[in-house]
């Protein structure tokens, strides 16, 4: 996720994550009280965490930005935000290749 995005999925009255057409199948399984984990990708930093609180859902209102203007996050869960972190605390993603 990216950080706007990330600042959109955490702004007052925003109360559940939007995903992309691709990822269907990943939220289809999603239940209440599985935890998501932000990770902005331009910063490199876990930045994050939400409870999910309900099924997946569909709905179309824009309110994320995507490279592809026709994309809304459309598969939706409810979430319950757990932890955000200040950006000047937030933990880096530091990956080893196996």
């Amino acid at each position: 996720i990216s950080s706007e995005n990330t600042e959109k999925s955490f702004a007052p009255g925003i109360n559940f994550q939007g995903f992309d057409k691709k990822s269907r199948k990943k939220v289809d399984v999603m239940e209440p009280d599985d935890r998501l984990l932000y990770y902005i990708n331009d910063k490199r930093v876990f930045s994050a965490t939400s409870t999910i609180t309900s099924k997946m859902f569909e709905e179309y209102n824009p309110i994320w930005s995507h490279h592809d203007t026709k994309e809304v996050f459309p598969y939706r869960v409810s979430t319950k935000k757990d932890f955000h972190l200040d950006p000047s605390i937030q933990t880096k993603g530091l990956f080893h290749q196996c």
